[in-house]
Formats: structure tokens, sequence, C-alpha cells
């Protein structure tokens, strides 16, 4: 991986080995190719400016490193090695850079201050571009006459500088590449092989972990093509740009998978939430590698990487680690996973520090390490769902257990539940009856209420009439008594004992007492009183007739009853609450016979009126309106009746208008209400399937409109 890399860039230390000035070839026939950094010369060309044959002129610096590593990337850098051979060089050796990184390679081989060969390669450069001889940056050093030369060497590269020069004959060289290839081959087999069968995995467990693992050895095994230069080679040989783009890319991929798959499979979101939230850390440094290589900033994005790479191996070995000392046998086999990824890691840098031996095995430390890996998180994978299903057997053990425990205690509880239920219920049955005997209470005092006010209406209505008639009896008694003695005047004058003069005397008495009465005046006002008695009569029956009508005593039942009777009925018994400022306009179509209770439905009637009749009179004292109107409209269609009573009175604002139909909601003061009026109406209308719609605003006035449906009959049979 791209990261790891990073770790042996920033783990490689000063080794103080000086070797000769001038290496001996001859030192290195049959044998394995030599790391010779630390025989190098070189010097850092800020200005990049410097070409070949500068170097006689400048002074150059000894390195004392076998793996020569620069942190600082944005410069070129120029190599010179001194070779001396005691006969002619024809193509038996070969200078190995073990990098394939680098952006720019540039050789040149330098006899007696001449220039025999030059190569100019690097990964900025499409394969295309390349000759088939240094694809790869193993240059081969032929053409050269016994003696001393020089091979001068120039790179250039935007990460930081990690150079393993090797010198050895081409057939070791070419020998030891076949064998990295063969084992490189291998591993990439191995990394498909364990990516298609978990991916298989994946598909029929739907196990994130699973999903986690395949994407992690995807990436894996992509980044590992491209840090050996192979990705290059064979997925976009002529696209530089995609090759350099996908180190960054793929390398913070990688990173990123095997954070989530360490988070998913050592549990840790649930198990140690802090520990969890510190690998987005990791992750969020991933990305800004990405973001920088985006934004040009190659150098900073390598930066990332290292850190990245190297914090994130350590901080989850550390909590593999703590996992496994905390009795987590899920982390173990995770732990040794990683375990022989660093040491692959470990291995290849001692290598390049020269502790180990220069080998195949060293050479692929990191694929062998990573493809051990692999294998074992794959089999801690494995191992993970035996311990899932172990588990999930065991869960379900236990939960059966608890069911039937469970059913126990239901069945002792349900039958104590029993009795608390028919307990209870009885003393629901008896808080009902009382609710229902409070209701009914309620109902008979707000009829009561209803009753007291209709008896003093019509007590006041009653009394005009029989003041009217008893204020007409004196004068009636005074005048008939008049005609009565008038009467007896005539009787004596028909008596027939007396004499002319006397009958005489008589007639002139009679004719003065008729004068002293005024006759005619007297007939007239007898007339008017007996006219005045009639009429009072006629109200009083009238007040009767109305009170019998709104009360429907023998109306208990529905039946056809005609509504506008009904109205008018109502009206009659609240005449003394209409005065002189509200006037009464009917509006009424054909006489509508509905199907309906006649006295509920006047006692909705009743209720509307009243608070029709109240509202006017509280906006006529508050000035709003000069005089009161009450307009009663009937209507009817093939469907419906509808009756529409509206005042002008002080109205109602939108939260009012919402509760009127509450129990025991009223807007009037103390005493003046029961606030059942409405909603005792209201109950009466949903008997009848009745609509009731309300319009209303203050200071303007309200309109109810309430609409019978013509199939009332069918819908409460």
């Amino acid at each position: 991986m791209r990261f790891w890399h990073s770790c042996i860039f920033l783990s490689l230390l000063t080794l103080g080995n000086l070797g000769a000035q001038t290496i001996e070839l001859s030192e290195l026939s049959s044998g394995q190719p030599k790391l010779i950094g630390d025989q190098a010369d070189y010097i850092m060309d800020r200005s990049h400016q410097l070409q070949w044959d500068d170097l006689g002129s400048v002074r150059l610096e000894r390195s004392d490193q076998s793996v020569i590593t620069f942190s600082e990337a944005t410069m070129t850098y120029w190599f010179r090695f001194r070779l001396h051979s005691e006969e002619s060089v024809e193509g038996n050796y070969v200078l190995d850079i073990r990098n394939p990184l680098l952006d720019s390679v540039d050789v040149y081989l330098v006899q007696s201050g001449q220039l025999i060969r030059e190569y100019h390669t690097g990964d900025r450069l499409p394969y295309s571009s390349r000759p088939l001889e240094y694809n790869s940056f193993a240059f081969p050093i032929f053409s050269l006459h016994e003696g001393e030369f020089e091979v001068l060497v120039r790179i250039r590269s935007s990460d930081q500088l990690l150079i393993p020069f090797y010198l050895g004959e081409s057939h070791w060289v070419s020998a030891i590449k076949n064998n990295q290839e063969l084992i490189f081959g291998i591993y990439i087999g191995l990394m498909l092989v364990m990516y298609l069968y978990n991916g298989f995995i994946w598909i029929s467990t739907r196990d994130n972990s699973y999903l986690y693992y395949v994407t992690y050895v995807g990436c894996l095994m992509i980044t590992q093509m491209i840090l050996e230069g192979t990705a290059f080679h064979r997925l976009f040989p002529n696209s530089p740009a995609a090759h350099n783009f996908g180190v960054v890319f793929f390398s913070s991929l990688t990173g990123i998978a095997a954070m989530e798959f360490t988070r998913k499979f050592l549990g840790l979101k649930n198990s140690v939430p802090r520990l969890n939230n510190g690998l987005y850390v990791f992750e969020g440094i991933y990305v800004l590698a990405v973001v920088f290589r985006l934004s040009g900033m190659d150098a900073m994005s390598f930066r990332m990487l290292d850190i990245g790479g190297l914090t994130s191996a350590l901080y989850v070995l550390g909590i593999a680690i703590w996992l496994v000392r905390s009795g987590r046998e899920v982390a173990r086999l995770y732990l040794t996973a990683w375990s022989f990824f660093i040491a692959g890691v470990m291995i290849y840098v001692l290598k390049n520090f020269g502790l180990l031996p220069f080998n195949t095995l060293t050479s692929s430390s990191i694929q062998i390490g990573s493809a051990i890996e692999v294998v074992l998180l794959s089999f801690a994978l494995a191992n993970r769902i035996n311990v899932l299903r172990i588990e999930r057997e065991e869960s379900q053990l236990q939960t059966l257990e608890l069911t039937q425990e469970n059913e126990r205690l239901i069945k002792e509880q349900n039958t104590a539940l029993e009795g608390m239920v028919a307990q209870r219920t009885k003393e629901l049955q008896e808080t009902l009856n009382n609710l229902k005997e409070a209701q009914a209470q309620l109902v008979e005092a707000e009829k009561m209420v209803s009753l007291g006010q209709l008896t003093a209406g019509i007590a006041h209505e009653i009394n005009n009439p029989i003041n009217f008639v008893s204020s007409n009896i004196n004068p009636l008694r005074r005048d008939i008594q008049d005609l009565t003695e008038l009467i007896g005047l005539y009787e004596q004058l028909e008596n027939a004992e007396l004499d002319k003069d006397e009958r005489k005397e008589l007639v002139h008495q009679i004719a003065a007492y008729k004068e002293e009465i005024d006759l005619s005046f007297l007939k007239t006002e007898i007339d008017e009183l007996l006219n005045g008695i009639d009429e009072g009569a006629s109200r009083t029956a009238e007040i009767v007739h109305g009170l019998r009508t709104f009360s429907r005593l023998d109306e208990g039942e529905f039946k056809e009853s005609d509504i506008q009777e009904g109205l008018d009925s109502t009206l009659a018994l609240l005449n003394s609450k209409v005065g002189d400022r509200i006037s009464i306009r009917k509006d009424y179509a054909d006489p509508p016979m509905v199907y309906c209770n006649g006295g509920k439905l006047n006692q909705v009637f009743m209720n509307l009126m009243s608070n029709a009749l109240f509202a006017i009179e509280k906006n006529l004292n508050d000035g709003h309106i000069e005089q009161g109107e009450l307009i009663i409209r009937t209507k009817k269609s093939r469907s419906a009746t509808v009756i529409e009573l509206e005042d002008n009175g002080c109205g109602m604002s939108k939260e009012t208008r919402q509760k009127i139909f509450e129990p025991f909601f009223t807007t009037k003061d103390v005493g003046e209400g029961t606030g059942l009026g409405l909603s005792i109406a209201y109950t009466i209308l949903q008997q009848h399937h009745a609509r009731v719609e309300v319009r209303s605003e203050l200071t303007k006035g309200s309109r109810f409109r309430i609409t019978l449906p013509k199939n009332i009959r069918a819908l409460i049979s």
C-alpha cells in the first residue's frame, strides 16, 4: 500500500557507511545486486537548470545512506557514481532503481569526459513513448572501455524520495525481477480469489462486514499494482495522469475501507464508541489527501497519506491489543492478521537498511505480509459468523426460556387481572350510571332554565291582554248600569196606572236622563269595550295555542311536521324579548313538511332565537347598530330542507365559534346561561342527521344554517 511505503520513508535512518570512492565491477561478479546508495555523490538542484556536464564544476556531497531518502521533493536531485572495470563492459551490468513512482529519471554514462550513452524515462511519460529496453527503471551499462567511468543520474519526483540504487549483473537483476513478478502474480491471484470468494458471501449474507472487506481487498490489490508499476503498464499505459492520481486515490480508499472494516468487524460503534469516533479522524485525513491531489498540491497529498498511514496503523493495532486483553476473542485473529502485515513491512525496511539480505523473500515481504493478512481476515470473518451463530443460538435458547417463564407469569397475571377487570368494570358501570344521572340532571336543569325564561315570557305576554280585559270591565259595568237605569225608566212608562201628566213627566225625565248619560256615546263605548275584551281573549288564546304547538306534548315521536308553524310558535313565545328596536323578517318558501320530532326541533329554534335576540340586544346597547333585525328563512330542494337564522348581533370570534357546541361553554355572564343550550341543540340535530353551519363576525352578526336531509326516515330507521 502507498501509505506503508510512506512508513518506510519515515522509518529509514542514517547509516554511517561511507564506502569506497570507486566501485569495482569485478566485485559484483557472480553475486546478488548490491545497494550502492552510500557510495554516491549528490547535489540538490533548486534551479532545475543543471546539466550532466555541469557537475564537474559544482561541489557534490557524499551520501551516507544505503537507501537514499529525501523529505524535500520539490527539486531536482543529481547523483554520481564512480565505477571501475578492468575490462570492457558489454552489457553485463545493470543499474536498477527500485522505485517505479519517480516522475522523471535521466541516466548518463560518461567516460573520459565523453557522453557514451543516456536514458530518459519516468512515470510522467506514457509507456508508448519509452524505449523498450528501459520501460522499467533498470538501465544497462555497456559499450564502455576498461578503466574508470561515471554514472550520472538526475531524478525528479513530487513525492518524498526513496531511492534504492542497485548495481549488479544483468542476469541476476532479470532473475530477481522474474521471481518478483512471479510472486506478485501469485499475490494478485490470491487477492482476486479472496475478493471473489468473499464477494459471493456478501451477496448471499448481505453482511456489511464482507462488503467493507472486499472493498479493502480490491483497493489494496489495485494500490499494490500501482506501487509496483504494474497498473501503469497494464491498465492505463498511455495515461500518466490517471496513474499518478490513482496512487493517492486508491491508497486513500484502501485506508478508508480498512477503517470501516475495523469499525464493523470489531463492533466498535457499540462496544467502544470513543475509539470508534477516532477512526473518523483518519478517514478525514485520507479525504484531505484526495482533495489536495485534485487541487494540484501533490506534496501535501503525499504528506496526508504518510500521516494517515502511520498513525491509523498504530491506532488500529492499539485497539486490537486492548480488545484482546479485554477478552474479545474476535479481535485475536484480527490482531494476528495485522501483525503479519506489519512484520512484512518491517522486513522490507530492514532489508533496505542492509540489516537483512537482499533476496526475493525480503523484496516481496510486503506482498507476502498483506496476502497473509487478507487470508487471516477472511478466516476471522468466517469465525465471526460462527461466533455470531453460536451467540444467536444461545440467545434464542435464553429467549425461549424467558418466553416460557413469561407465559407462566402471564397466566398468573391474567387470573389476577380478570378479577381486577371485573372489579374495575363494576366501578366503571357505577361511574357510567352516575354520569348518566348527572347528564340527565344537567339536561333537566337546562330545560328548567329554558322553562323559567319561557314562563316569564309567557306570563308577560298573557298579562297584557288580561290587563286589557280587566281594565275594560269596570267602565263596561258602569255603562251597563246606566243602560239598566234607562231601561227601568222605560219600564215605568209602560205602567198603565199612570195618568197623562205623570206619563208626560216621565217622558221628560227619560229624555233628560238620555241626555245626561249621552246614550249615543254610551253605545259606542260599550262596543269598543267589548271589542277590547274580545281582542284580549283572542290574544290569550293565541299564546296558549303557540305554547301548545311549541311543546308538541302529543308528538313525542318522529312524524311529518310543518317547520314554519314551529318557527312561528317559537317566535310567539319570544315576543316579549323582541321589543320596538328589533324587527323580525320572515322569508319562507312553500310550507316545508319535514319528517322530524317537532317538539325537539322547536327546542333548537328556541335556543338559536334566544341567543340571536340576546346578541342583537347586546349590539344595540354597545351602540354598534341602531336597529336590530332577525331574519328567518326556509328553503326546500329535492334532497334537503334548509332553515337559516341570521341576525345583526354582536357576532363571535373564530375561537368562540369553534367552542359554541361544547357543553358548559357560554359567553354570557354568570347566572345568565348554563352553556348547555347549543350543546343540546347540536345533539338534537345529530339525531336528525342534520348538518349545521355557522358564519359569524364580531359586531357584524351571525348566521346559523340547518340542513335537514329529505331521507331522515331512512337514516333513522
